[in-house]
């Protein structure tokens, strides 16, 4: 019956983040707009959805692990993990924390935008560069190289796509930005990956970006419906468990 408990909590603690993640992101697919995240924030809900596995289910199994190996010889009494191997449970958790910090590190370029039309984003980019004032330099392929435009290029922008009014942009404008362009047209996702880009350049590109996304939400998102059975499976499948374990109590009670 331990065993068996344990085995139900190991579960209860792997798969509920995940199950809570899944129905974030299905009710995220389902907003009227899209939603621009940075990549620390989607990193952190990454960590979020892994963080009962790493927290809760490794260390369960760790410990039962050395329960069932080291016994303290004839009285019987099982060593105590966390005190006989410290070091072990000190190195674990430093590369955790580690880990983690690493992965927000890695992602701190990227931006992830939920629940765009793929179609619709293009054109959407392009008003953002005419408003914000810069242009596209050189394009291969997904890459781009963002300069400041120049007086002519802004008057045509601004015609093309009827752009709010702005200053013209000062001839000391050095701003300067490369930009990877990552489409998932089946999850209605995109990834801008921001390279050799200034901050306060950045954050200028995606709060004008955020405002030309309002009305390039797709009228249909699979992906939506794809992470909600996900996460009703989840559910569905934890909740029997655990009927079928509280039901095993009872029986075994009588």
């Amino acid at each position: 019956m331990r065993e068996f408990a344990l085995a139900i909590c190991a579960l209860l603690a792997f798969l509920l983040p995940v199950g809570f993640y899944c129905l974030i992101l299905a009710s995220i697919n389902r907003r009227g707009k899209p939603l621009i995240v940075s990549g620390v924030w989607d990193s952190v809900g990454l960590l979020f959805a892994v963080s009962g596995f790493f927290l809760a289910t490794m260390p369960m199994l760790v410990s039962e692990f050395y329960v069932r190996t080291f016994i303290l010889g004839d009285s019987g009494e099982f060593l105590t993990l966390w005190l006989q191997h410290w070091i072990l449970w000190l190195v674990y958790f430093l590369f955790l924390i580690s880990g983690s910090a690493l992965m927000i590190l890695w992602r701190a370029h990227k931006t992830m935008i939920f629940n765009v039309d793929p179609e619709l984003f293009p054109k959407a980019l392009e008003r953002t560069f005419a408003n914000v004032g810069m242009a596209i330099r050189m394009r291969n392929q997904q890459r781009l190289i963002l300069a400041p435009e120049t007086r002519g290029e802004s008057q045509e922008s601004m015609a093309i796509t009827q752009a709010v009014p702005k200053a013209a942009v000062a001839p000391e404008d050095s701003r300067y930005a490369e930009l990877d362009i990552e489409i998932f047209p089946p999850m209605r996702h995109i990834t801008l990956h921001w390279g050799n880009c200034a901050p306060e350049v950045r954050r200028q590109i995606e709060n004008e970006l955020e405002k030309c996304l309002e009305s390039t939400a797709p009228l249909d998102n699979p992906a939506a419906g794809w992470f909600l059975n996900i996460s009703g499976l989840i559910f569905g499948t934890l909740l029997m468990v655990v009927l079928a374990f509280v039901m095993l109590i009872l029986i075994s009670r009588r």
